[in-house]
């Protein structure tokens, strides 16, 4: 019966010391969920062993790395979303611009349109040797630009007016313009 007893005894001593180490690590591990990380003062470390000791301040360490880590991340995080805020401002005024640009060029080519319909129009008026003497002097794009908007027997009257290489070179010119999209 003693041996049981002793054995009793040496049992409940374990399972107390069981429960104590628990009830220490359950310490610990809420100390390191605490939010804000306080340094280990002579104080707190008074009644811990040395390895609880460099436990808690493993986990003290630990902490301030993870919350620098957290600050960084956070830093990092605010710079992308400036630069995705500036990124889309840049890209609406990239696209007024486009816009912009484009009705530009709408209004340039109605313009160069009306300009060509006023040449036909002078160049059709005129008979085919006169105006083959002036178109002689047109840069090849704007004579294929003219003849090319002209009713066929203007057109053919003054390219048969013009010097072979010159008739030869708007007509190619006006090839190409009607197959350009």
């Amino acid at each position: 019966m003693a041996e049981k007893l002793k054995s009793f005894i040496f049992l409940l001593f374990i399972f107390a010391g069981v429960f104590v180490l628990t009830v220490k690590i359950a310490e610990i591990i809420e100390g390191a969920n605490k939010p804000t990380s306080t340094p280990l003062t002579p104080a707190c470390v008074s009644d811990k062993t040395p390895s609880e000791v460099a436990l808690l301040e493993n986990l003290s360490l630990r902490r301030q790395q993870l919350e620098a880590k957290e600050a960084e991340i956070a830093a990092t995080l605010k710079a992308v979303k400036d630069a995705e805020r500036q990124l889309d401002t840049k890209i609406l005024t990239l696209r007024e611009l486009e816009k912009s640009v484009k009705e530009a060029m709408k209004v340039k080519e109605s313009k160069d349109a009306a300009k060509i319909a006023s040449l036909v129009k002078i160049y059709s008026g005129m008979r085919a040797r006169e105006a083959a003497k002036l178109m002689v002097d047109l840069d090849t794009e704007t004579a294929a630009k003219i003849i090319g908007n002209m009713r066929e027997i203007k057109a053919a009257a003054l390219l048969s007016e013009l010097p072979e290489d010159k008739a030869k070179a708007i007509t190619e010119e006006i090839t190409s313009l009607e197959l350009k999209p």
